[in-house]
């Protein structure tokens, strides 16, 4: 749902439609990188964290 907003974000309300190709591409790049980001961030909540080291 992140990324989705980011796009409409970027292409509706700050008006990236008036730049053309250029702003939908920039707006899915966008929206992309969000996604990315909670992706990588769903996946390293839901491992396991690592045994805790006696040595340490």
């Amino acid at each position: 749902m992140h990324g989705l907003g980011c796009f409409l974000r970027m292409y509706l309300l700050r008006a990236g439609f008036l730049d053309g190709r250029q702003g939908l591409l920039l707006a899915l790049l966008s929206a992309h990188s969000t996604f990315a980001k909670y992706a990588d961030l769903w996946i390293r909540t839901r491992t396991s964290p690592p045994p805790d080291d006696p040595a340490a």
